[in-house]
C-alpha cells in the first residue's frame, strides 16, 4: 500500500509541477499576445484559444490532485475542530463519499466525451487549434484527485484517531 500511496501523491507532485509550469506558459502567452496587439496591432494568432483550452485546463485539472493530497480545498475546519474525535472520523468518511460519488460520475461522463471528440479531432474554432487531448487531461486530473481523496481518507482517519490531525494539512 506505501509503494501505491508514493506513487499516487508522487504522479499528484507532477500534475502539480506541470500545473505551476502551465502559469508561466500562460504568463508568458498574454504578456506577448499583449505587447504584440499594442506594439505591432497583430495578435499572437490562437493565443486566446491556447490559454483557454491549453493553459487554463492544465493549470486547474493539473492542481487538483497536490491541492487534495496538502489540505488545500476549501473546507469549513471551525466546525470540524468543535468536533470530537468519533465525529470527525465520521465527517471525514462522508466529505469523501460526497467527493467520491461527485467525481465518479464526472469522469463517468467524461471519459465517453473525451473518446469522442478524439474520434472527432475536435479543434478549436476559427483558430484550428487541436484541443481534443485536454479531454483527456481532465479525465487525468480528475482521477488522480478522486483516488488522492480516498487514499488520503485513510490517512486521516489514522492520525484522527491517533490524535495527531492537524487541520491545516499534514505533510504525507
Amino acid at each position: 500500500m506505501l509503494m501505491v500511496k508514493r506513487l499516487l501523491y508522487g504522479s499528484a507532485t507532477i500534475l502539480g509541477v506541470i500545473a505551476a509550469a502551465s502559469v508561466a506558459g500562460l504568463m508568458i502567452t498574454v504578456i506577448a499576445d499583449t505587447a504584440g496587439r499594442f506594439f505591432f496591432s497583430t495578435p499572437i494568432p490562437g493565443a486566446n484559444d491556447y490559454s483557454r483550452y491549453w493553459w487554463m485546463i492544465l493549470i486547474v485539472f493539473g492542481a487538483l490532485g497536490i491541492a487534495e493530497r496538502r489540505n488545500e480545498q476549501i473546507e469549513a475546519l471551525v466546525l470540524e475542530a468543535l468536533m470530537p474525535t468519533k465525529l470527525k472520523v465520521i465527517w471525514r468518511y462522508i466529505r469523501a463519499a460526497l467527493v467520491t460519488v461527485t467525481l465518479t460520475l464526472m469522469l463517468i461522463a467524461m471519459i465517453p466525451t473525451a473518446w469522442k471528440h478524439r474520434l472527432q479531432g475536435e479543434y478549436a474554432p476559427g483558430s484550428e487549434i487541436t484541443i481534443w487531448p485536454t479531454r483527456y487531461i481532465l479525465v487525468v486530473g480528475v482521477a488522480v484527485f478522486l483516488v488522492v481523496t480516498i487514499v488520503k481518507l485513510f490517512d486521516d482517519r489514522r492520525q484522527i484517531l491517533r490524535g495527531t490531525f492537524q487541520a491545516e494539512g499534514p505533510e504525507a
